[in-house]
């Protein structure tokens, strides 16, 4: 929650006082911002998820490596938000910097950890038994 009330707390002062980037801050950085979410957020979610696969446990994930699958991904995220608040109120026409930052925040908010894979979960139905599993089947 603190990393939702750290970008809500920038945007709120970015809002209200504004950002000084410079006298020429190019027009293309708004773009930079909206760049790095669409490259960015699929890597971190495969980050995520090869944290995930080396922590692997029976029917669960380490607590370690959840911790380092969602720490990049929330890195990436509060990235692009900050990158996208601290360009659209040094720019107000920097339309792609808000909305990356927008989206980014939105996906703050829908990714917030719940601790299912940490939860050890028996096979669902027509689940392979797990001796079938372990012969590469």
């Amino acid at each position: 929650m603190a990393l939702v009330a750290g970008q809500l707390g920038l945007a709120l002062v970015g809002l209200v006082w504004g950002v000084e980037l410079g006298p020429s801050a190019p027009p293309r950085l708004g773009w930079l911002s909206a760049g790095l979410l669409v490259v960015g957020l699929p890597a971190s979610y495969c980050w995520r998820s090869q944290c995930y696969k080396r922590a692997w446990r029976g029917h669960q994930v380490a607590p370690a490596g959840y911790v380092a699958g969602n720490l990049g991904v929330f890195l990436l995220l509060a990235a692009v938000a900050v990158l996208g608040l601290l360009v659209g109120a040094s720019e107000p026409a920097a339309a792609p910097a808000w909305g990356a930052a927008l989206l980014a925040f939105v996906l703050t908010l829908m990714n917030v950890p719940t601790g299912r894979p940490l939860d050890p979960q028996p096979p669902g139905v027509g689940a392979r038994p797990v001796q079938e599993v372990h012969r590469g089947r």
